[in-house]
């Protein structure tokens, strides 16, 4: 461990003092790539920034389809499904954040809750394994070969399709599902809790298409944003 004692000189006070801040700064850093890989929050564009502002994005963007109602009644418990297409097939795999500005998100298989907002428990791996732009019968049988080669624990794991940091069999069913469900490389599913009042939802989404290399460089950032309207029991009654 490096001590951050100072020296019996000035100069060796200089010194000392300045590999303190030179390893403060490592440590910083490395806690941010380690932040990313497991998730972040506050980049989906709702607070006005996206991760494309400040760390990846150098890539072409992927784009983001989001699959859901566009008018629900109060309190309803909604399924939404969130699609990645990279723009190339040197994105190998991908995480997300995605936020709301009011009700609750309830996270599904490779997601979690921070800060009222969802994010990747661990970068996702392309359901497309052979990179020909295609989900089909080849990715599933790819899959079933990462998942009993890989080793569990690593950033953007080949097989790990659901993004859930673990490799079993509900990533070849994920892989599998993709073929007839829309045929998307990258794919999250959530939930969303509607609020008890009438109102305008408005949601936020970032994703980042990622070649897995460790880098912020040779990654695509895609956004998207989408409204819903929430109609209250007495507006339905009123034929909304």
């Amino acid at each position: 461990m490096l001590g951050c004692v100072p020296g019996t000189s000035a100069n060796k006070k200089k010194v000392s003092w300045w590999g303190c801040w030179i390893a403060f700064a490592c440590f910083c850093c490395a806690a941010v790539c380690f932040a990313k890989q497991h998730g972040i929050t506050g980049v989906s564009g709702l607070q006005g920034g996206t991760c494309a502002d400040s760390c990846h994005g150098d890539e072409e963007a992927p784009v983001l389809v989001v699959e859901g109602p566009r008018a629900v009644a109060a309190g309803t418990v909604v399924s939404w499904r969130l699609a990645m297409r990279p723009a190339t097939s040197r994105a190998l795999g991908g995480g997300v954040n995605i936020a709301a500005t009011a009700g609750e998100l309830v996270p599904e298989a490779g997601l979690y809750l921070d800060f009222q907002e969802l994010t990747h428990v661990a970068p996702a791996r392309s359901a497309d394994a052979n990179g020909d732009g295609a989900v089909s019968a080849a990715d599933v049988v790819e899959n079933v070969r990462s998942r009993l080669t890989g080793m569990s624990g690593n950033a953007c794991i080949a097989g790990d399709a659901n993004g859930d940091g673990v490799l079993d069999e509900a990533d070849t069913q994920a892989v599998a599902g993709r073929i007839f469900g829309g045929g998307y490389a990258l794919l999250w599913e959530f939930r969303w809790i509607a609020p008890l009042t009438s109102q305008e939802v408005e949601f936020f989404a970032a994703g980042v298409a990622a070649n897995c290399n460790g880098t912020r460089g040779g990654d695509g950032v895609g956004t998207i944003r989408w409204e819903v309207s929430v109609i209250s029991a007495a507006e339905r009654l009123r034929g909304w």
